[in-house]
Protein backbone atom coordinates (compact mmCIF):
# COMPACT_ATOMS: atom_id res chain seq x y z
CA UNK A 1 0.00 0.00 0.00
CA UNK A 2 1.37 3.35 -0.57
CA UNK A 3 1.79 6.18 2.01
CA UNK A 4 1.41 10.02 1.20
CA UNK A 5 4.18 11.92 0.79
CA UNK A 6 5.69 13.38 4.40
CA UNK A 7 6.13 16.95 2.95
CA UNK A 8 7.63 17.82 6.07
CA UNK A 9 9.93 15.27 6.59
CA UNK A 10 13.72 16.00 5.39
CA UNK A 11 14.67 12.13 5.07
CA UNK A 12 11.20 11.55 2.60
CA UNK A 13 12.46 14.19 0.81
CA UNK A 14 16.67 12.57 0.77
CA UNK A 15 15.44 9.39 -0.09
CA UNK A 16 13.02 10.69 -2.87
CA UNK A 17 16.29 12.78 -4.35
CA UNK A 18 18.04 9.78 -4.19
CA UNK A 19 15.02 7.73 -6.32
CA UNK A 20 14.64 10.03 -9.23
CA UNK A 21 17.99 11.26 -9.90
CA UNK A 22 20.04 10.06 -13.13
CA UNK A 23 22.25 7.27 -11.80
CA UNK A 24 25.64 7.43 -13.53
CA UNK A 25 29.12 5.91 -13.38
CA UNK A 26 31.79 8.81 -13.69
CA UNK A 27 34.93 7.96 -15.23
CA UNK A 28 37.86 10.51 -14.66
CA UNK A 29 41.13 10.38 -16.27
CA UNK A 30 43.88 12.33 -15.08
CA UNK A 31 46.99 12.24 -16.67
CA UNK A 32 49.82 14.95 -17.66
CA UNK A 33 47.65 17.47 -19.54
CA UNK A 34 44.94 15.54 -20.18
CA UNK A 35 41.37 15.49 -17.95
CA UNK A 36 38.53 13.65 -19.16
CA UNK A 37 35.27 13.37 -17.65
CA UNK A 38 33.01 10.70 -18.81
CA UNK A 39 29.52 9.57 -17.77
CA UNK A 40 27.72 6.20 -18.78
CA UNK A 41 23.94 5.63 -17.46
CA UNK A 42 24.14 2.65 -14.95
CA UNK A 43 20.88 1.33 -16.47
CA UNK A 44 22.79 0.46 -19.71
CA UNK A 45 25.50 -1.34 -18.56
CA UNK A 46 23.29 -3.66 -15.58
CA UNK A 47 20.70 -3.86 -18.91
CA UNK A 48 23.60 -5.90 -20.78
CA UNK A 49 25.32 -7.20 -17.68
CA UNK A 50 22.07 -8.75 -17.11
CA UNK A 51 21.27 -9.83 -20.65
CA UNK A 52 24.56 -11.93 -20.50
CA UNK A 53 24.19 -13.66 -17.53
CA UNK A 54 20.87 -15.06 -18.10
CA UNK A 55 20.64 -15.59 -21.59
CA UNK A 56 23.49 -17.78 -21.30
CA UNK A 57 21.42 -20.94 -19.52
CA UNK A 58 18.79 -20.17 -22.83
CA UNK A 59 21.98 -20.63 -25.09
CA UNK A 60 23.42 -24.09 -24.12
CA UNK A 61 19.98 -25.57 -24.06
CA UNK A 62 18.95 -24.32 -27.22
CA UNK A 63 22.44 -25.98 -28.17
CA UNK A 64 22.14 -29.36 -26.28
CA UNK A 65 18.79 -29.16 -28.33
CA UNK A 66 20.34 -29.55 -31.80
CA UNK A 67 20.60 -33.02 -33.43
CA UNK A 68 23.05 -35.73 -31.74
CA UNK A 69 25.57 -36.25 -34.98
CA UNK A 70 25.89 -32.14 -35.08
CA UNK A 71 26.84 -31.74 -31.40
CA UNK A 72 28.88 -34.93 -31.21
CA UNK A 73 31.71 -32.76 -30.95
CA UNK A 74 31.00 -30.02 -28.64
CA UNK A 75 32.76 -29.93 -25.82
CA UNK A 76 35.60 -27.96 -24.12
CA UNK A 77 36.35 -24.47 -22.37
CA UNK A 78 35.76 -21.36 -23.13
CA UNK A 79 37.14 -18.64 -20.81
CA UNK A 80 37.96 -21.62 -18.49
CA UNK A 81 34.68 -22.92 -18.10
CA UNK A 82 34.06 -26.16 -19.32
CA UNK A 83 30.98 -27.32 -21.61
CA UNK A 84 29.81 -30.60 -22.66
CA UNK A 85 26.73 -30.88 -25.25
CA UNK A 86 26.92 -34.34 -26.18
CA UNK A 87 24.57 -34.84 -23.08
CA UNK A 88 20.47 -35.04 -22.93
CA UNK A 89 19.14 -31.10 -23.22
CA UNK A 90 16.96 -31.52 -19.97
CA UNK A 91 14.29 -29.06 -18.89
CA UNK A 92 14.48 -25.23 -20.28
CA UNK A 93 15.89 -22.64 -17.61
CA UNK A 94 12.33 -21.07 -17.28
CA UNK A 95 13.34 -19.04 -14.07
CA UNK A 96 16.34 -17.32 -15.85
CA UNK A 97 13.85 -16.08 -18.36
CA UNK A 98 11.47 -15.06 -16.20
CA UNK A 99 14.14 -13.36 -14.18
CA UNK A 100 15.41 -11.37 -17.76
CA UNK A 101 11.74 -10.14 -17.97
CA UNK A 102 11.67 -8.61 -14.36
CA UNK A 103 12.46 -5.35 -13.62
CA UNK A 104 16.20 -5.24 -11.52
CA UNK A 105 17.88 -2.29 -10.58
CA UNK A 106 20.63 -1.66 -8.47
CA UNK A 107 22.88 -4.77 -9.64
CA UNK A 108 25.60 -2.02 -9.61
CA UNK A 109 24.91 0.16 -6.76
CA UNK A 110 27.46 1.05 -4.24
CA UNK A 111 27.43 4.24 -1.77
CA UNK A 112 27.99 7.45 -3.02
CA UNK A 113 31.96 8.43 -3.34
CA UNK A 114 33.28 4.20 -3.47
CA UNK A 115 34.80 3.51 -6.64
CA UNK A 116 34.16 0.78 -9.03
CA UNK A 117 37.91 1.17 -10.43
CA UNK A 118 40.74 3.44 -9.21
CA UNK A 119 44.05 3.64 -10.57
CA UNK A 120 46.69 5.84 -9.56
CA UNK A 121 50.32 5.47 -11.02
CA UNK A 122 53.39 7.95 -11.44
CA UNK A 123 51.18 11.18 -13.36
CA UNK A 124 47.55 9.51 -14.37
CA UNK A 125 44.64 8.59 -12.29
CA UNK A 126 41.79 6.29 -13.58
CA UNK A 127 38.55 6.44 -11.48
CA UNK A 128 35.14 5.25 -12.23
CA UNK A 129 32.63 5.19 -9.53
CA UNK A 130 28.62 6.07 -9.08
CA UNK A 131 26.96 9.30 -9.23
Amino acid sequence: MLTPPRWSDPAWWRAYAHDVRPRLLLLHVRADRVRLRWGVPVWALEETLRAVLLVGPWALWVARCAPRPWRAGWHGTVGGLAFDLRGPAGTPPWPALRALLEQQAGWLDLPDGEPFVQIEADDATIDIRPW
